[in-house]
């Protein structure tokens, strides 16, 4: 199960070369500038920013999970839900609060 395989165009398995896998492997990502460029992209547009207009309002929360328990897939889900809903609401032109 070690072997790496693709399928080639007929839907066969094939094995993948080793210089097919070193030019994967040898990928580096800048992570401190991929940041960078982020945080300086939600600064300039104030995304995380409270700004109370005249538009009708939501706060959305959830349930902060226990510094002490072990993470899983159901918190996951729990927060993604609720960013859903939170975007809903601002895409129907709500000013939403979202503290997450």
């Amino acid at each position: 199960m070690s072997k790496m395989t693709g399928r080639d165009d007929t839907g066969d398995k094939k094995r993948i070369s080793r210089e097919a896998r070193s030019q994967y492997s040898t990928r580096r990502i800048d992570w401190p500038a991929i940041e960078a460029k982020w945080r300086n992209e939600w600064d300039q547009s104030r995304q995380f920013e409270a700004d109370p207009d005249q538009r009708p309002k939501k706060f959305i929360t959830v349930a902060y999970p226990y510094p002490n328990s072990p993470q899983h897939v159901g918190h996951g889900r729990t927060y993604t839900l609720a960013d859903i809903h939170a975007r809903f609401y601002r895409m129907k032109g709500y000013n939403v609060l979202f503290p997450m």
